[in-house]
Parts: C-alpha cells; sequence; structure tokens
C-alpha cells in the first residue's frame, strides 16, 4: 500500500508540474498544427519551418518552444522546467522535470521514471499483475517480478529486493548482520557482510572469513586462497594452455608461472615483469613506468606522456588526463579524436584517405560545431562541457545559445540572441532577413518585400502588383488588371 500511495503522489505532483508548463503549449499545439504560414516577433514569438523542414514555435526567447518534425516526432518544452518529446513512429516518449532532478520515459509498454532518489519501472501492458519496481533508494524497495511474484524491503531492516545489483535475489534481516543472494545458479550466504561469506554453485564454491582466510574455486578454471589478506593469496589456472600456479607474499615478493607465461613482483604492486609467448609486460615502478610488447604495444611515463596500441586502436596521451589523442579503424572508416580536458575536442570520421563526412569541434565554454555530410550545427555559448547529449540539448542549450548556424543542404538558419536578428535561407528559391523589431526582408521566387517597425512602414512586390503599408493599418498601391471579355 505504501509503494502504491507513493507512487500516485510521486507521479501526481510531477503531473501538476507538467500541465502546468504545458497548458500555454495545449493551447498552441492546435493553431501549430493548423496553421503554417510564418511569423517572426523576434524574442518575442515566432514561427517557421527550419534548415530540415520541422514547424517550430518559439515564445520568450529559449524559454518555451513547441516543433513537429518531418518524421513525425513532438516536442514541447517550458525550459529548464518540463521538457516532453514523443515519436509515435517508434511508441516512444521521454519528459523531463527540471533534469537531471527528474525524468520518466516510455518505449511501447514500457515505463521508467525517476524523481531525485524515487525509482519506478513497469514493465508489458497496464494489467494488475503487471511487473513493476518501486524504489525509494537506499531504504525502501517493492514490485513484482517476471514469475508475478511480489517481494518488499525495507534496508537496513529485513525484506527481499528481485532484479537489483546485478542479482535475481537479495534477502537481509539487519543488513549486515545477514544477508542472503540468488545469480542464477549461484547462491551467497553471508554474516556481517562483508567479513562472513559462503557461495555454492553447479561449477563454483567460495567462502571466507575476511581477512583471515578465503577461497574461491571454479570447476576447470582456477583456484584461488588468500590467508590474513593482503599478506599472502596464491591462485591455482587450470586453463589449457595457461595451467599454472601463482603466490603474492605482500608487500615483498610474487610470483606466478604458467605453461605459456612467467611473472615476477618486486614491492608489489610497484615492479612486475612478464613474459609470455604473446606479450611481454614491465612495471617498473607502477604507474609511473610501464611498458608492454606483443598482442599490446603500451610505454608510458605516467603522467608526463603515454602511447598504447592494440589491434587498430592507437592512444596518446600528455599530461594525464588532460591531453588525449587517439586514432581508431573500423574496416576502411578512421575516426580520430583529440582531447585537452574540459577545453577542446575534435573528433572527425569518414574513409580512410578521403576527406571527413563527419566533424565536431567543441571549445568549452565558447562554441562547438558538428558536421555530417549536407548538415552542420555552430552554437556560441557551450556551456555543457561533455559530449552532446539529449537532455541537456532540450532542457538547458537553447537557454545559453547566444548565436546559432544550422544548415541542411541548401538549407541556412542562423539566429542570434533568441530571435532579435534572423537571417534564414531555403536555397535559392527564398531569403529572409530580420532584425526585430526595426527591419524585416523576405525574398521569394515570385517577389519580395521589407518592413521597417513591423509594418510603420512596408513595402511588398510580386509578379502582378506592388502594396505599401503606412502606420500599421492602411494599405495601397497597384492593383493587379482585370481582364476584359471581348
Amino acid at each position: 500500500m505504501f509503494e502504491r500511495l507513493a507512487d500516485i503522489r510521486m507521479h501526481r505532483a510531477w503531473r501538476v508540474t507538467a500541465v502546468l508548463a504545458t497548458l500555454w503549449s495545449c493551447a498552441l499545439l492546435p493553431a501549430l498544427a493548423a496553421r503554417t504560414d510564418p511569423f517572426d516577433a523576434g524574442f518575442l514569438a515566432s514561427r517557421h519551418r527550419d534548415a530540415h523542414g520541422n514547424q517550430r514555435l518559439k515564445v520568450a526567447g529559449p524559454f518555451f518552444e513547441a516543433a513537429q518534425s518531418t518524421q513525425g516526432w513532438r516536442l514541447v518544452a517550458f525550459r529548464p522546467f518540463y521538457s516532453k518529446v514523443e515519436d509515435p513512429a517508434n511508441d516512444r516518449a521521454r519528459q523531463d522535470y527540471l533534469w537531471p532532478l527528474g525524468s520518466s520515459r516510455t518505449i511501447g509498454p514500457e515505463e521508467q521514471t525517476r524523481i531525485l532518489i524515487f525509482f519506478s519501472f513497469k514493465h508489458g501492458e497496464d494489467r494488475p499483475e503487471r511487473r513493476h519496481r518501486f524504489w525509494l533508494l537506499p531504504f525502501y524497495f517493492s514490485g513484482r517480478d517476471a514469475q508475478g511474484d511480489t517481494y518488499r524491503a525495507v534496508f537496513p531492516f529485513g525484506g527481499t529486493i528481485r532484479e537489483f545489483l546485478g542479482r535475481d535475489e537479495i534477502s537481509f534481516v539487519l543488513f549486515p548482520l545477514r544477508s542472503t543472494s540468488k545469480l542464477n545458479d549461484l547462491e551467497t550466504s553471508n554474516w556481517l557482510w562483508p567479513f562472513i561469506s559462503r557461495t555454492t554453485g553447479s561449477k563454483v564454491e567460495r567462502e571466507r572469513i575476511f581477512p583471515f582466510y578465503g577461497r574461491s574455486y571454479r570447476e576447470g578454471q582456477y583456484e584461488k586462497h588468500f590467508v590474513m589478506w593482503p599478506l599472502w593469496t596464491d591462485v591455482e589456472y587450470f586453463y589449457p594452455g595457461s595451467a599454472g600456479k601463482g603466490f603474492i607474499l605482500f608487500p615483498l615478493y610474487g610470483h606466478t608461472k604458467l605453461e605459456d607465461q612467467e611473472t615476477w613482483m618486486l614491492i608489489p604492486p610497484f615492479f612486475r615483469y612478464t613474459k609470455g609467448e604473446r606479450a611481454t609486460r614491465l612495471l617498473a615502478p607502477w604507474p609511473f613506468i610501464q611498458r608492454a610488447t606483443g598482442d599490446v604495444d603500451k610505454f608510458y611515463l605516467w603522467p608526463l606522456w603515454g602511447h598504447r596500441a592494440q589491434g587498430k586502436t592507437e592512444t596518446t596521451f600528455y599530461l594525464w588526463p588532460i591531453v588525449w589523442d587517439q586514432t581508431s579503424l573500423r574496416g576502411d572508416v578512421r575516426q580520430d579524436r583529440f582531447i585537452v580536458a574540459p577545453f577542446y575536442f575534435h573528433s572527425k570520421e569518414g574513409i580512410t584517405n578521403e576527406p571527413p563526412q563527419k566533424r565536431e569541434v567543441k571549445v568549452w565554454p565558447l562554441f562547438s560545431y558538428r558536421r555530417a555530410g549536407e548538415d552542420s550545427f555552430f552554437r556560441t555559448l557551450a556551456l555543457w562541457p561533455l559530449a552532446d547529449y539529449s537532455a541537456v540539448e532540450r532542457n538547458w542549450a537553447p537557454l545559453w545559445t547566444l548565436y546559432s548556424s544550422a544548415r541542411h543542404e541548401d538549407s541556412v538558419d542562423r539566429e542570434l540572441l533568441w530571435g532579435l536578428h534572423r537571417d534564414l535561407k531555403r536555397g535559392d528559391d527564398e531569403r529572409r532577413w530580420s532584425l526585430f523589431p526595426l527591419w524585416d526582408w523576405h525574398r521569394e521566387s515570385d517577389g519580395k518585400s521589407w518592413s521597417f517597425l513591423k509594418g510603420l512602414l512596408e513595402r511588398s512586390r510580386n509578379d502582378s502588383n506592388v502594396e505599401w503599408r503606412v502606420l500599421f493599418f492602411f494599405k495601397f498601391g497597384d492593383k493587379p488588371q482585370q481582364e476584359i471579355e471581348p
């Protein structure tokens, strides 16, 4: 009952937020769908089709936006408080509430909601026996699993949790006093976790009384022990072609002898040398000097410089973790990345020995630029220091975007200060230029028009007539001549 009541209250609270944030949009969306004629009142309000053909209505600069794409997705955003994007073609939807504080998403019949430490998951069709989970981390857990069995837990007092932390089931009483867990055929019992533990399964046995003694055995793979951890550990491997034994007497010495390699350790983990059939590795001392040859070619003078090559990927760093340079090949596609964290990021991708088809540049916090084929986008400012993320793009990025330029094939959109200045180009057929509220200029294939102070003085011309408007309301001009029948 508790989780049902909490779930209802959580959804009601955020539904009220969503309703309040979108009352305006609900009134405007019908007009958005019914009308396509553009208008431009600068940062106050505007409606137009962008370079990709998506229809966008903006009100109060970046704060409110309603959009509908040519592919069918729809967006409503009342930034930064609420946003909703729907993709009916793929039966997907996502809502954000002052992201990252809260979000919800649906994929077909699956629903997932998170508000701070509240998590709600619903799986399958909406029916009484529906699989679901409700968490109030880390204090309360309840739900119904895939088999239809219900469960509940109040941490740390007791209960059962299913499908959590990679386990099929976790049960506990006065944690960490007593707990058990299950994963496939593995069953683990803990007393005073993590000190006393025992795990059994069809091919696995593990037990420990930490730190005095521990044993881990997996049939056909290995058997490991520790005594007074970390002072003594030993292992025996049974892998075909790589069987053998090893030990570590911490912190003095360690040695491992396998069929395909041998390792010596001095003052582990600082000094280590491994010589094998496929690789040779040296740590002298770790992590400052690292050298490897064979399947991995690696040389680190950490943190000043390091280079690593494995397969078709090469990575070099300077002044770790600040400067990174990486090149990778996937078939005949080459990708290059260069990072000076967090200030500079550059990536390009394309067919080897050909101009790159994709490119991305970010100079944080000044600007970002990305291009893919005939599409490109430029923005300043760019306050998000990491890679562009869809939730940031919906809820926050428009708030700090002082200027943007988007290009799709031969269509271009340029916008300054959320619509104070706009420059729209649609190939050779159409061009719009505005500086709100002083000047508007528009050219199409069949005519031109300009306006001063939004109609204080305005002139429009097409193939058949010229029309003037003065003082916003008074219109006059040449009228098209009517043909006289003989």
